[in-house]
C-alpha cells in the first residue's frame, strides 16, 4: 500500500510554499511625479553603423562631405575621424551664439575644401573659419591641437548621422539646457510665421 503519510506531508510543504510565495510583496512603481512629465529612455544607438564606425579608425568607410549654407564652401574627408565632442566653452558659445557646439575632428591633411574661407583669430594661435557669404561657421583650429581641425558637425551633407562621444567643458554649460525635456515642444514653428513683405524690402524702406 502506499504511504499515505509521506503523501499528505508532501502536498502540506507544497502548499505552504505557495502560500509563502503569494504573500511577497511584489516591488511598486513609483507613480511619475506630474511636474517631470513623462518618462524619457534614451534611444538606443546602433554602433555600427553610420558615423560610429568612423570614430576609431576605419578608413575603408564612404567618405564625409559637408557645406555652408549658402554651398559657397564645401568638405570632403577621406579619413579617420579622431574624435566627437560637443563642447560647452564660453568661446564657443559666443563665436557661434549657441548653448553648444558640436565638432568633428578630423586630420588637417585628410581634409579638403572648395570656396573661400576667411578667418577669425579668437585667440592667440586659435582661428575659426567662416563663408564670407553667408557667415557659416566652418572650423575650429589651434596650435594647442596641431594634428586636428575641429568641422563643425552642422555642416555635414547628414548632420544626422552624427553621434557625440564626450562632452567638455561642462563647467560653462548653459544651465537652462536641463529644462528642455519639460518645456512645450512643437513640430514647426509655436506661432505660425507672418505674411508681410519681406524683412529686406521692409528694412530699404
Amino acid at each position: 500500500m502506499p504511504n499515505s503519510g509521506a503523501g499528505s506531508t508532501a502536498r502540506w510543504l507544497s502548499s505552504r510554499r505557495c502560500r509563502r510565495k503569494s504573500n511577497r510583496q511584489r516591488p511598486q512603481r513609483s507613480a511619475p511625479d506630474p511636474r517631470r512629465g513623462p518618462r524619457r529612455h534614451a534611444p538606443s544607438v546602433p554602433m555600427a553603423s553610420g558615423l560610429i564606425g568612423w570614430a576609431f579608425g576605419r578608413e575603408d568607410a564612404m567618405a564625409l562631405t559637408g557645406h555652408c549654407m549658402c554651398r559657397a564652401v564645401t568638405w570632403t574627408c577621406s579619413g579617420e575621424v579622431t574624435r566627437n565632442l560637443v563642447c560647452h566653452c564660453a568661446d564657443c558659445q559666443r563665436a557661434t551664439s549657441s548653448p553648444f557646439t558640436a565638432f568633428l575632428g578630423l586630420r588637417p591633411e585628410h581634409v579638403n575644401w572648395t570656396g573661400e574661407i576667411v578667418h577669425y583669430e579668437s585667440s592667440p594661435g586659435t582661428l575659426r573659419g567662416f563663408c564670407p557669404s553667408c557667415g557659416t561657421r566652418l572650423y575650429f583650429r589651434s596650435d594647442k591641437w596641431p594634428s586636428e581641425i575641429h568641422l563643425h558637425a552642422a555642416t555635414m551633407t547628414d548632420p544626422g548621422d552624427y553621434r557625440p562621444h564626450a562632452q567638455v567643458l561642462i563647467r560653462s554649460r548653459a544651465k537652462w539646457l536641463d529644462r528642455l525635456p519639460f518645456i512645450p515642444a512643437h513640430e514647426s514653428f509655436q506661432q505660425a510665421p507672418s505674411d508681410r513683405a519681406p524683412v529686406e524690402k521692409t528694412l530699404k524702406a
